[in-house]
């Protein structure tokens, strides 16, 4: 039983498995750490102190949507570590590789309606990156979620019960990406979306079933386990020795379009060693990391897979083969500041100013 209190004068009410729990009002508990009920209860029922970021996002808020989330990214990787473990610890990393450091609060709101689910992302970022910068970048990363889902999804070995919804989530992906719409308003970045009535219920349960299979490591088994594997193959157990070796290794990339810095990833996870771009040297020739085309290289070496890569973004669609000098873009293998071997991606006339040696593939 909980003690009465009000709301500008809270009181302990008693503990739970989770922390201490304090009355706010007759229809209101907290339940938090010691420290955190401390601070509650020195407020003395006043609104908490928040970023001014984050008070400009609330500001925009509506009180009629079924859930919003107000987030400070960096919280995430920090103090509020703890909440990126057990079953969603899997998230920690692409979170991580995919906020930028600029970013400053994000207010994610879901609705739930009869006819439609509809989403709306809302971000603040630093000064030094405006908002529609910010949002064409969060664009980019979000068409970019399915493919990398396909890929996760692949290496899992899913219980009977969740295969197909688990299959379907890369599939569930692509169609919010494709009705996905971005906007600025009032110098913040926005996506949002509608959906069908049951999307949000699917995607919910798909990613947590994902997260569930992944947090009890049923990865990497047997192909016959997990159906056909139309994205990738999973690497080799054993990490190769050299970046030679790597590229001697049988990989499989396939996607209907993705960018050239996402493909030399896709490759590398896929060999075991670490595939660089020198952004620099490409700068220099007009290229950029960012282009976008297709790729479906199923069960080949490495080496071949990493050259139709190169051949894809090479500028000059006229080049007849990695040996044609037209071929701008190249790979060199180096080691890095700490000492490991690594495949870096470079353009031909960057190695001959470095005097750096060509593969053989490249050699007229």
């Amino acid at each position: 039983a909980a003690s009465g209190g009000s709301a500008s004068s809270p009181m302990r009410a008693g503990r739970t498995a989770y922390g201490p729990v304090f009355r706010l009002s007759p229809t209101r508990l907290v339940i938090a750490s010691a420290a955190a009920i401390e601070e509650i209860a020195e407020a003395a029922g006043e609104p908490p102190l928040l970023r001014r970021e984050m008070e400009q996002l609330v500001e925009h808020s509506d009180r009629d949507r079924h859930a919003t989330l107000l987030l400070a990214p960096s919280f995430l990787f920090a103090e509020g570590k703890p909440l990126l473990a057990g079953e969603v610890a899997a998230l920690e990393s692409p979170l991580f590789e995919e906020t930028p450091d600029e970013l400053r609060a994000l207010m994610l709101s879901v609705h739930f309606g009869e006819d439609a689910f509809y989403w709306e992302l809302s971000a603040a970022s630093a000064a030094e990156l405006t908002a529609s910068r910010l949002v064409t970048m969060l664009q980019q990363r979000a068409t970019r979620w399915p493919e990398e889902l396909q890929l996760a999804v692949i290496d899992l070995v899913p219980d009977p019960h969740g295969r197909r919804v688990v299959a379907n989530l890369p599939a569930m992906a692509r169609v919010a990406a494709r009705y996905l719409r971005r906007g600025v308003r009032d110098r913040h970045a926005v996506l949002n979306g509608y959906l069908p009535a049951g999307a949000g219920h699917n995607l919910l349960m798909a990613a947590e079933l994902m997260l569930a299979q992944q947090s009890a490591g049923v990865v990497g088994g047997p192909s016959g386990d997990t159906g056909a594997r139309p994205a990738a193959t999973v690497a080799a157990n054993a990490p190769p020795t050299s970046a030679a070796e790597a590229l001697r290794r049988r990989a499989s990339v396939s996607f209907s379009r993705d960018t050239l810095e996402m493909a030399v990833k896709y490759l590398a996870d896929e060999v075991g060693v670490p595939i660089v771009i020198r952004g620099g040297d490409l700068q220099l020739e007009g290229i950029t990391k960012n282009q976008s085309f297709g790729l479906d290289q199923t069960d080949q070496p490495a080496e071949a897979v990493l050259l139709e890569i190169l051949a894809q973004a090479n500028p000059d669609k006229t080049a007849t083969g990695p040996k044609d000098l037209k071929q701008k873009l190249v790979y060199t293998v180096g080691r890095s500041p700490s000492g490991q071997e690594t495949i870096y991606v470079t353009t031909r006339a960057a190695v001959k100013k470095n005097g750096e040696p060509l593969p053989p593939a490249f050699t007229p």
